[in-house]
């Protein structure tokens, strides 16, 4: 008896083998597609997350900016309106009491010497002093003995936070870097060198 294979045996053996490689092939393909699919899925998802905050943070920053012209247009307008006033006249509280103590005016500086010093030296050695804090001459006033003196005062424009800041930056500017602090020297009469000493109203 012959135990060779017919033909038609092996040619559906042969087919079988194929449609059972054929129907693995697409079952892998199927789920790798699925797989893929899924990760494009969540890809899209993210991006639209980033997406969507990307526009809050530029709304914010759109909006941050339009608080900041705000501001700057305000800051601008009080500066613009405290130059055409006089010194301390500019939002300040009416007068006190006679019952309560009188408290310092933190808006002026004053000056002194020990002799008599001429009016327009030191007047030029203050502007001087408040150009470099970068201080307009708008926004302050120098009064004092109009030839020679020993007591000056250097009031400065604006509401009373304004000034008051625009006065410790004059002072602040004579101190070092380590520390000490600079004096405003002017010359006397007689030629001599004579320090000038400022500080905040007592």
């Amino acid at each position: 008896m012959d135990a060779t294979p017919s033909r038609s045996f092996l040619e559906g053996l042969f087919a079988d083998a194929a449609t059972a490689s054929q129907a693995a092939l697409q079952s892998t393909v199927g789920k790798l597609d699925k797989h893929y699919q899924g990760k494009l899925n969540k890809m899209e998802k993210d991006m639209s997350v980033i997406r969507t905050k990307q526009d809050h943070v530029a709304k914010d920053q759109e909006d941050m900016r339009a608080s900041i012209g705000r501001l700057e247009a305000s800051l601008l307008l009080a500066e613009t309106s405290s130059r055409a006033a006089p010194p301390g006249s500019v939002a300040r509280p009416a007068a006190a009491a006679a019952i309560e103590p009188k408290t310092a005016d933190l808006s002026i500086l004053r000056i002194n010497t020990s002799p008599l010093v001429p009016f327009a030296e030191l007047r030029a050695r203050l502007d001087a002093l408040c150009a470099a804090a970068q201080i307009d001459a708008a926004d302050y006033e120098f009064s004092g003995p109009q030839t020679l003196g020993q007591r000056f005062s250097l009031a400065f424009r604006g509401e009373p936070g304004l000034a008051a800041r625009r006065a410790k930056k004059v002072q602040q500017s004579l101190r070092n870097a380590d520390g000490t602090w600079s004096r405003i020297q002017i010359t006397s009469p007689s030629g001599d060198p004579i320090d000038a000493y400022i500080g905040p109203e007592p």
